[in-house]
This record gives structure tokens, C-alpha cells and sequence, in this order.
């Protein structure tokens, strides 16, 4: 399962964790959650697709160091 994005701006997401994600590029206007949360969810599986990162685990989308 993907994370659920809860909260968007102009400078990051946030995630239900609390987790607060910067925005890898800029934006011209910020999208609804929900319209993030579909474009999110579609980098997911390109990246799954690609190997970037596992199927079926919950992931923010950025791979931590540790």
C-alpha cells in the first residue's frame, strides 16, 4: 500500500505519518490531495516497475539512508 497523502503545498507533501516530503520541482499551482494522491500513486508503480523500489511495501517514495 502506498503512503496517503494528506496534506500538498507549493513546497512539500505530507504523508499520514507526519512525514513532511519536499517538492522535487516546482509547481505552477498546487493540486488537490486527492489529485496528488493519483500522481503519487502512478510514480509508485513506475518506480515498482522499474525496480527502484519493492512491490508491495508501503514506501514514501524516497529511499532512506541507515
Amino acid at each position: 500500500m502506498n503512503a496517503k497523502i494528506v496534506k500538498v503545498t507549493k513546497e512539500y507533501f505530507e504523508t499520514e505519518d507526519g512525514k513532511q516530503h519536499p517538492m522535487m520541482f516546482e509547481l505552477d499551482e498546487v493540486p488537490t490531495v486527492e489529485e496528488f494522491q493519483e500522481v503519487y500513486d502512478e510514480w509508485v508503480k513506475v518506480f515498482q516497475e522499474k525496480g527502484l523500489i519493492a512491490n508491495g511495501t508501503k514506501t514514501t517514495g524516497y529511499k532512506q539512508n541507515g
